[in-house]
């Protein structure tokens, strides 16, 4: 299978199961109702990227969705809780589309979000650029980041942020 379609989506979720936190931000990011499997970080050639309501509406109830997913949970309750927390993917795509492209996950705590929005992108390009003879190709580069600022009080226990490119055959 080499999927022909490709959305971004990203979720942020809470609750004091950690599981329950992990599937509230696959709710939030609209892909819950599916079993994912993840698969390592190429873009196949000429992969085209559709909306999360499109891709949504190719995809059934049940199925077997193959997933590129930054995830990070952590516990709210403990002393050393984080300021911040993120999950992201970058996407390094070649402007010609007979090259596969790169996904790379990043995820963490207490980084700015700007800096995570570079360094994400700086990610997926060092990838790509490094999967090449020559270390050159002309590429865009984009990410899709779940962002959130912790709250010094909070009712749950755990915290879940996705970042997720979901593949359709």
């Amino acid at each position: 299978m080499i999927p022909s379609k490709v959305f971004f989506t990203r979720g942020i979720g809470h609750a004091n199961e950690k599981i329950i936190s992990f599937e509230n931000a696959l709710r939030e990011a609209q892909i819950s109702r599916y079993n994912l499997v993840t698969v390592s970080s190429i873009l196949p050639p000429q992969c085209k990227e559709v909306t999360v309501q499109e891709g949504n509406g190719l995809l059934s109830p049940g199925q077997i969705v193959y997933t590129v997913l930054s995830r990070i949970t952590i516990e709210n309750l403990t002393t050393s809780r984080p300021e911040s927390m993120f999950a992201s993917i970058g996407v390094a795509k070649p402007i010609d589309t007979t090259f596969y492209g790169y996904l790379g996950e990043y995820s963490g705590i207490n980084e700015d979000i700007d800096h995570v929005k570079k360094e994400t992108c700086k990610l997926a390009n060092k990838l790509l650029l490094s999967s090449r003879d020559d270390g050159e190709i002309e590429c865009k580069t984009f990410e899709i980041t779940a962002y959130t600022k912790l709250l010094s009080k909070t009712d749950y226990k755990y915290t879940t942020c996705i970042a997720a490119a979901v593949f359709i055959e």
